[in-house]
């Protein structure tokens, strides 16, 4: 059985939600706010009863062009994924359904082969890199936006996703700090700052927006 063009496999935890949704909008032109063929659905372990309510979702037209339903989770119960089969060989037309999940390996050989494979972390790249030139040149109320949007997600994922961005920060202060004073300043400020994340349980959002206050603005 060939993967289908229409489901999608996408290694990685629930924060990779922020860099599809992204993806869709700026490269598939998919308007997501208020959109009623927009699904998102996140879970721990994605029951029977979950792919049950999925597959009738699947199963209807579009109000538009394309429904959109993803589904990002940490385990899904093999009940589930054979109940999901049918959904994911054939979907209903112009519907895409996207699985987010840690571990293919945790997928019935049988599901892995009705999916295609679809890698986020070039596009998240792209985005932060875009992004931490933004926070550098914004104020102070615009970085603490930035970060607010960033950091809305669960928990879990907030400690990596700000490492992640810091270090695109990191990259594009260390490219102008020969240059300038105020940079080598900057990066040297950015730099003891980052090592309080690796410290046990950082306070995640008070290290972000203290970032956002200490760092100067740079107009490059």
């Amino acid at each position: 059985m060939k993967a289908n063009t229409h489901s999608y496999l996408i290694l990685g935890n629930k924060s990779g939600v922020t860099a599809l949704k992204k993806f869709l909008e700026k490269d598939w032109g998919f308007n997501i706010p208020g959109n009623p063929d927009y699904y998102s659905f996140e879970y721990e372990t994605l029951s029977i009863d979950d792919a049950r309510k999925i597959k009738a979702i699947a199963g209807t037209k579009p109000f538009g062009e394309k429904k959109i339903i993803i589904i990002a989770t940490n385990f899904i119960g093999g009940e589930a994924q054979n109940a999901l089969l049918k959904t994911l060989e054939e979907p209903s037309l112009d519907t895409y359904i996207f699985i987010i999940i840690p571990n293919e390996a945790n997928l019935l050989p049988t599901v892995r082969s009705r999916l295609s494979h679809l890698d986020l972390d070039n596009i998240q790249d792209r985005d932060n890199e875009e992004l931490a030139e933004k926070f550098l040149k914004s104020n102070r109320d615009e970085r603490l936006k930035i970060l607010g949007e960033l950091l809305s997600h669960e928990s879990e994922t907030k400690k990596s996703d700000l490492i992640s961005f810091l270090d695109k920060i990191e990259k594009s202060l260390a490219k102008e700090a020969l240059k300038d004073e105020k940079v080598q300043e900057g990066l040297k400020e950015l730099l003891e700052l980052k090592g309080y994340l690796s410290e046990r349980s950082p306070s995640v959002k008070m290290i972000g927006e203290y970032i956002a206050l200490k760092l100067p603005v740079f107009q490059k």
